[in-house]
């Protein structure tokens, strides 16, 4: 893939643990120290004004976190960024709850 011409995603999805991962990597140029610092913070966006709420991913970040997971951002050793998600696996024979039960809570 390294010597591939034009964008290039990798995902990549294992189970660590009682854990499941989720890695999207871009072979762009990463992502700036400054912004690696606040890209999940509420309102932070690179993008122009009136091009979105900068909320997205501080949105996705506090879903993750309220089902126990974890949602990272790190530049990948060689190029590119890695968002990394993580979120604990359901136990065999459990029953996911409704969508609306949940939501009633």
């Amino acid at each position: 893939m390294e010597d591939q011409e034009g964008p290039v995603i990798e995902v990549e999805l294992s189970r660590v643990g009682d854990r499941w991962s989720l890695k999207i990597r871009d072979h762009g140029p990463g992502i700036d120290e400054e912004t690696i610092g606040k890209i999940f913070d509420p309102f932070f966006t690179t993008k122009t004004p009136g091009r979105g709420l900068g909320l997205g991913l501080s949105i996705s970040y506090n879903i993750i976190r309220d089902f126990g997971g974890r949602l990272l951002a790190q530049n990948h050793e060689k190029n590119g960024a890695v968002f990394s998600l993580e979120l604990q696996a359901a136990q065999a024979g459990t029953l996911a709850l409704d969508a609306r039960e949940t939501a009633a809570e």
